[in-house]
């Protein structure tokens, strides 16, 4: 018999917490050094890992467009200098996305989570998630944990946040950590995390670890509440 899920995967969706969090993290990620970073990425192979550049893959990538049309995207979602239209960021992002925008395709994936813009839809959210994640999109990743954490598919959900720790991203290892002390995760499952975690960490060169706190302490000082 499981234990009781941890509070943070038993709060109702924020309408607009993700969505204010992807947009600031798509800035976070959009960064000077983010051109010539290149990404690690784990696949859904157990170990595997691969590292390829931001614009590799079966389809061109389009960067100052991509980026244009996520940066406007934000904007008529929350009306920042221009007048708020969420459906019009859905179109944004959809464009982008069938480009090969993998940050379109986590944004879309949020879209769809809050009915902000189109119609509430949680299968077309995971679609577009598990694409973005696919592509190495380590909130895309994070955020599929927690869908599968709410609907009590712990095993699955502990599998999403291992890999988006293992690149990296506290939040997801945390998450793990939360699931240890509720009974939901073994102390393997945390210690594999945690040790992928921090070989992440130590590869980050110091000027890209900087800029990220940076714009992580951005993240929390504007973030409205997120979903997980």
């Amino acid at each position: 018999m499981h234990a009781a899920h941890p509070p943070a995967h038993a709060r109702a969706f924020e309408r607009h917490g993700l969505l204010q969090q992807a947009c600031v993290q798509w800035l976070r990620d959009s960064g000077p050094t983010s051109r010539h970073t290149r990404l690690r990425i784990l696949s859904d192979a157990p170990g595997e890992v691969h590292s390829v550049s931001a614009c590799d893959g079966a389809k061109a990538c389009r960067g100052q467009d991509l980026d244009a049309m996520s940066f406007l995207a934000c904007k008529y979602l929350f009306g920042d200098g221009v007048k708020k239209d969420a459906r019009r960021a859905f179109e944004l992002w959809t464009e982008a996305a069938n480009l090969g925008s993998a940050d379109a395709h986590s944004s879309l994936g949020n879209q769809y989570r809050s009915g902000d813009g189109v119609e509430q839809d949680d299968f077309k959210a995971v679609q577009h998630w598990e694409k973005a994640a696919c592509w190495g999109h380590v909130e895309a990743r994070h955020n599929l944990g927690g869908y599968e954490g709410k609907n009590e598919n712990y095993q699955r959900a502990i599998r999403h946040y291992s890999i988006a720790a293992k690149v990296g991203d506290e939040k997801s290892l945390n998450m793990i950590r939360d699931m240890l002390f509720a009974g939901l995760a073994t102390k393997q499952e945390y210690a594999d995390a945690l040790r992928g975690y921090q070989d992440a960490v130590e590869e980050m060169k110091s000027p890209e670890r900087d800029v990220a706190k940076k714009f992580m302490a951005l993240a929390k000082r504007d973030e409205r509440g997120g979903m997980y």
